[in-house]
Protein backbone atom coordinates (compact mmCIF):
# COMPACT_ATOMS: atom_id res chain seq x y z
CA UNK A 1 0.00 0.00 0.00
CA UNK A 2 1.79 3.32 -0.82
CA UNK A 3 -0.24 6.83 -0.41
CA UNK A 4 0.01 9.81 -3.21
CA UNK A 5 -1.22 12.84 -1.67
CA UNK A 6 -4.32 11.89 0.63
CA UNK A 7 -5.38 8.82 -1.48
CA UNK A 8 -4.60 5.57 -0.41
CA UNK A 9 -3.48 2.89 -2.96
CA UNK A 10 -3.96 -0.41 -2.14
CA UNK A 11 -1.49 -3.14 -3.75
CA UNK A 12 -4.05 -5.58 -6.17
CA UNK A 13 -1.81 -9.16 -7.94
CA UNK A 14 -4.64 -10.57 -10.52
CA UNK A 15 -3.59 -14.01 -12.17
CA UNK A 16 -5.26 -17.26 -13.89
CA UNK A 17 -3.27 -20.66 -12.47
CA UNK A 18 -3.99 -23.22 -15.32
CA UNK A 19 -4.51 -27.03 -14.21
CA UNK A 20 -6.70 -28.80 -12.45
CA UNK A 21 -7.54 -27.59 -8.86
CA UNK A 22 -6.76 -29.92 -6.17
CA UNK A 23 -7.83 -29.90 -2.36
CA UNK A 24 -5.26 -29.97 0.44
CA UNK A 25 -5.35 -30.51 3.88
CA UNK A 26 -7.18 -34.01 4.18
CA UNK A 27 -5.24 -36.12 6.52
CA UNK A 28 -5.36 -40.24 6.87
CA UNK A 29 -4.29 -42.09 9.82
CA UNK A 30 -2.85 -45.76 10.39
CA UNK A 31 -2.22 -47.67 13.20
CA UNK A 32 1.53 -49.12 13.30
CA UNK A 33 3.04 -51.60 15.31
CA UNK A 34 6.04 -50.74 16.92
CA UNK A 35 8.42 -53.84 16.32
CA UNK A 36 10.52 -53.41 19.46
CA UNK A 37 7.94 -52.37 22.10
CA UNK A 38 5.36 -54.38 20.73
CA UNK A 39 3.10 -50.92 20.90
CA UNK A 40 0.64 -48.99 18.54
CA UNK A 41 1.34 -45.84 17.47
CA UNK A 42 -0.59 -43.63 14.77
CA UNK A 43 1.05 -42.39 11.74
CA UNK A 44 -0.77 -39.30 9.63
CA UNK A 45 -0.48 -39.09 5.87
CA UNK A 46 -1.25 -36.43 3.46
CA UNK A 47 -4.78 -37.88 1.50
CA UNK A 48 -4.32 -35.78 -1.32
CA UNK A 49 -2.07 -35.50 -4.10
CA UNK A 50 -1.90 -31.92 -4.86
CA UNK A 51 1.92 -30.94 -5.91
CA UNK A 52 1.43 -30.07 -9.58
CA UNK A 53 -1.54 -28.03 -8.16
CA UNK A 54 0.79 -26.18 -5.84
CA UNK A 55 3.65 -25.97 -8.34
CA UNK A 56 1.51 -23.75 -10.73
CA UNK A 57 -0.36 -21.81 -8.18
CA UNK A 58 3.37 -21.00 -7.32
CA UNK A 59 4.74 -20.49 -11.03
CA UNK A 60 1.43 -18.46 -11.71
CA UNK A 61 1.89 -15.82 -9.11
CA UNK A 62 5.91 -15.66 -9.97
CA UNK A 63 4.93 -14.76 -13.75
CA UNK A 64 2.19 -12.51 -12.05
CA UNK A 65 5.00 -10.76 -9.55
CA UNK A 66 7.39 -10.56 -12.99
CA UNK A 67 4.86 -8.58 -14.70
CA UNK A 68 4.36 -5.79 -11.99
CA UNK A 69 6.23 -2.27 -12.58
CA UNK A 70 9.42 -2.07 -10.03
CA UNK A 71 7.24 0.18 -7.92
CA UNK A 72 4.13 -2.13 -7.21
CA UNK A 73 6.45 -4.80 -6.97
CA UNK A 74 8.11 -3.68 -3.91
CA UNK A 75 4.99 -3.94 -2.41
CA UNK A 76 5.09 -7.54 -2.82
CA UNK A 77 5.86 -10.22 -0.26
CA UNK A 78 3.41 -8.46 2.44
CA UNK A 79 3.46 -8.61 6.30
CA UNK A 80 -0.48 -7.12 6.24
CA UNK A 81 -4.01 -8.12 5.85
CA UNK A 82 -4.96 -9.65 2.71
CA UNK A 83 -8.39 -10.22 1.10
CA UNK A 84 -8.28 -13.28 -1.33
CA UNK A 85 -10.77 -14.10 -3.86
CA UNK A 86 -10.56 -17.21 -6.30
CA UNK A 87 -12.73 -18.51 -8.78
CA UNK A 88 -12.26 -22.35 -9.10
CA UNK A 89 -13.24 -23.74 -12.64
CA UNK A 90 -13.71 -27.28 -12.99
CA UNK A 91 -14.44 -29.37 -15.99
CA UNK A 92 -18.03 -30.18 -16.39
CA UNK A 93 -19.92 -33.63 -16.37
CA UNK A 94 -20.37 -35.08 -19.59
CA UNK A 95 -24.18 -35.08 -19.05
CA UNK A 96 -24.12 -31.52 -18.91
CA UNK A 97 -24.13 -31.51 -23.26
CA UNK A 98 -26.88 -32.73 -25.77
CA UNK A 99 -26.00 -33.62 -29.50
CA UNK A 100 -27.76 -32.06 -31.94
CA UNK A 101 -27.12 -33.14 -35.96
CA UNK A 102 -23.92 -34.29 -34.50
CA UNK A 103 -22.87 -30.89 -32.84
CA UNK A 104 -22.10 -30.81 -29.19
CA UNK A 105 -23.56 -28.46 -27.31
CA UNK A 106 -24.18 -27.44 -23.31
CA UNK A 107 -28.11 -27.89 -22.24
CA UNK A 108 -30.12 -24.95 -21.07
CA UNK A 109 -30.10 -26.73 -17.61
CA UNK A 110 -26.42 -27.32 -17.29
CA UNK A 111 -25.77 -25.92 -13.29
CA UNK A 112 -23.69 -22.96 -13.29
CA UNK A 113 -22.14 -23.67 -9.50
CA UNK A 114 -19.87 -26.79 -9.17
CA UNK A 115 -21.95 -28.14 -6.18
CA UNK A 116 -19.92 -31.86 -5.80
CA UNK A 117 -16.33 -33.13 -4.34
CA UNK A 118 -13.56 -31.43 -4.00
CA UNK A 119 -15.34 -29.13 -1.61
CA UNK A 120 -14.35 -25.38 -1.55
CA UNK A 121 -12.43 -25.10 1.83
CA UNK A 122 -10.01 -27.79 1.18
CA UNK A 123 -9.14 -26.21 -2.49
CA UNK A 124 -8.81 -23.07 -0.17
CA UNK A 125 -6.38 -24.64 1.95
CA UNK A 126 -4.01 -25.93 -1.03
CA UNK A 127 -4.32 -22.94 -2.65
CA UNK A 128 -3.48 -20.69 0.41
CA UNK A 129 -0.97 -23.02 1.24
CA UNK A 130 1.16 -22.70 -2.07
CA UNK A 131 0.78 -18.74 -1.88
CA UNK A 132 2.04 -18.93 1.57
CA UNK A 133 4.89 -21.79 1.11
CA UNK A 134 6.43 -19.59 -1.98
CA UNK A 135 6.60 -16.43 -0.12
CA UNK A 136 6.11 -14.06 -2.52
CA UNK A 137 2.93 -12.59 -2.23
CA UNK A 138 2.16 -13.40 1.95
CA UNK A 139 5.19 -14.31 4.66
CA UNK A 140 2.70 -16.46 5.98
CA UNK A 141 -1.08 -17.95 4.56
CA UNK A 142 -2.25 -16.75 8.05
CA UNK A 143 -2.79 -12.86 6.24
CA UNK A 144 -5.70 -13.74 4.32
CA UNK A 145 -8.31 -12.03 6.18
CA UNK A 146 -11.46 -11.34 4.22
CA UNK A 147 -12.33 -12.91 0.78
CA UNK A 148 -14.58 -14.91 -1.50
CA UNK A 149 -14.35 -18.38 -2.80
CA UNK A 150 -16.39 -19.83 -5.80
CA UNK A 151 -16.72 -23.08 -7.29
CA UNK A 152 -17.75 -23.16 -11.39
CA UNK A 153 -17.92 -25.23 -14.21
CA UNK A 154 -15.42 -24.22 -17.05
CA UNK A 155 -17.74 -23.40 -19.89
CA UNK A 156 -14.14 -23.36 -22.07
CA UNK A 157 -12.77 -26.16 -20.79
CA UNK A 158 -10.27 -24.50 -19.43
CA UNK A 159 -9.67 -25.56 -15.58
CA UNK A 160 -8.11 -23.38 -13.26
CA UNK A 161 -8.24 -20.69 -10.88
CA UNK A 162 -8.69 -16.61 -11.17
CA UNK A 163 -6.86 -15.60 -8.39
CA UNK A 164 -7.26 -11.95 -7.09
CA UNK A 165 -5.24 -10.56 -3.73
CA UNK A 166 -5.42 -7.21 -2.62
CA UNK A 167 -3.79 -5.71 0.25
CA UNK A 168 -6.03 -4.17 3.18
CA UNK A 169 -5.09 -1.65 5.13
CA UNK A 170 -5.03 -2.68 8.62
CA UNK A 171 -6.07 0.18 10.62
CA UNK A 172 -8.85 1.58 12.45
CA UNK A 173 -9.59 5.10 12.70
CA UNK A 174 -10.84 6.70 15.37
CA UNK A 175 -14.36 7.68 15.43
CA UNK A 176 -15.02 11.85 16.57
Amino acid sequence: MWRTGEEVLTATLDFFVSGTPRPGGSKKGFAVKDKKTGKYRAILVEDSVNKDWKCSVREAATKALGELSPEQRKLWPTRGACELTIAFYLKRAGNHYGTKNGERYLKNNAPKYHISAPDRTKLLRSTEDALGDCGLIVDNDSRFCDGRILKLYTDTGATGARIRIRQLENTRTAKG
